[in-house]
């Protein structure tokens, strides 16, 4: 029984052990600022696999970063990220669809071959492969492969001015402001919505509300604004200073604007005034 024991408590120790070396090597920062997660995992669950990460899904015009994890028993005292490595790396792309392509560029702040920057172009799908080439003459290592998925740059469109509107009180007006959005995500889910950042103007050309982000479906034609705080009449100018989507922020590409600036026209209602006649007595 104790040696039934032992062993289910050298099996736990083990267990734990690969956790925590699975955990340590994710993520790698082989750089200031730039955390690289493994191929499979996210920030939330570091083993995985992640539903979700089965490729690595970019926008296309982006630049960026990998990094292959050296094999230590080729590599004699191997520390991560970039200490005592002695093998060479050879990074490829293969079985490109569409008109999906990557250049494969050195890190200019890194002379280690095993991490690399890819400028992703087109859309479509492709694999990103790497391979391990030790000194010891032996032939070079398995593959390692990340399909990749290249998708279109997202875009917002200001629509026609909206309906006018009358009031004694502009601060109460709520306008549906019209607006196109295109986006290579899914519509469904919080996690794939668009971003919209807009800021509106005061009549008299001063900004009324500041830069202000709403997250929508991809499949929608306009996004509220309220007046809050206005007290003039006029016109008041929306305009779409920014779009993106959680892909293109994550490679870091600005999303395209096209006709940013929608107009608002507020009319005072007339109050009418008291009637005026003859008095009886």
């Amino acid at each position: 029984m104790k040696t039934m024991m032992r062993l289910f408590t050298m099996m736990m120790g083990l267990m734990l052990l690969s956790i925590v070396l699975v955990n340590a090597q994710n993520p790698v920062t082989p750089e200031a600022g730039v955390s690289l997660y493994k191929h499979t995992t996210n920030s939330a669950d570091l083993i995985g696999p992640v539903a979700g990460e089965a490729s690595d899904t970019v926008t296309t015009t982006s630049t960026l970063k990998y990094y292959v994890l050296p094999d230590a028993a080729v590599n004699p005292g191997f520390a991560v990220p970039f200490t005592n490595i002695v093998s060479t790396f050879t990074w490829t792309t293969s079985v490109p669809t569409g008109s999906a392509a990557g250049a494969i560029a050195a890190v200019p702040t890194a002379v280690h071959g095993n991490y690399r920057q890819v400028n992703w172009t087109g859309t479509g799908t492709i694999n990103l492969n790497a391979v391990e080439n030790s000194t010891s003459g032996c032939a070079s290592g398995t593959t390692t492969t990340v399909p990749i998925v290249i998708i279109a740059i997202p875009t917002a469109t200001g629509g026609a001015a909206p309906a006018t509107q009358c009031t004694s009180n502009p601060a109460t007006l709520t306008f549906a402001v019209p607006v196109t959005l295109t986006s290579d995500l899914a519509t469904a889910g919080v996690a794939n919505r668009v971003r919209v950042n807009y800021t509106v103007t005061n009549p008299d050309a001063s900004v009324l509300l500041a830069a202000t982000d709403v997250e929508l479906n991809k499949g929608a034609v306009t996004f509220n604004v309220t007046l809050t705080g206005a007290t003039q009449y006029g016109n008041y100018t929306v305009t779409i200073n920014a779009v993106s989507d959680r892909i293109s922020r994550k490679s870091v590409v600005t999303g395209t604007v096209a006709t940013p600036n929608i107009t608002l026209t507020v009319f005072h209602t007339p109050v009418t005034g008291p009637i005026y006649h003859i008095p009886n007595m």
